[in-house]
């Protein structure tokens, strides 16, 4: 999707259309407004990555708690099974959710 985007083949939704466009200009094509345009583009998308990469390595901390190693012995063996708690992980996914769109009404309101 992003090569046809960028072919100019397929339109993305906004703001990652606009932001295509001033991405994809040519150093001659860029005046004072374009730049300054790019310029506020590169600030909001920062502020939009800080706030989900925050809140991201939250939910990365969670999986570490949510997936528990557990060493079982069945006479004469010992196997490592991994054990899941999918309330957790449940959890954990809307959490990321609710992150990405967050960043993503950062991003649309800047």
């Amino acid at each position: 999707m992003a090569r046809d985007a960028n072919a100019g083949k397929a339109k993305l939704p906004q703001p990652w259309e606009s932001l295509r466009k001033l991405i994809i200009l040519k150093r001659s094509e860029l005046d004072e407004k374009k730049e300054k345009a790019l310029l506020y583009a590169v600030l909001a998308l920062e502020e939009a990555f800080g706030v989900y990469r925050s809140a991201l390595r939250e939910v990365v901390e969670g999986l570490g708690k949510a997936v528990q190693r557990v060493e079982v012995v069945e006479e004469p063996f010992r196997r490592v099974m991994y054990m899941a708690d999918l309330g957790r992980l449940t959890q954990l996914a809307e959490e990321e959710g609710k992150a990405f769109e967050n960043a993503l009404k950062i991003l649309r309101e800047r």
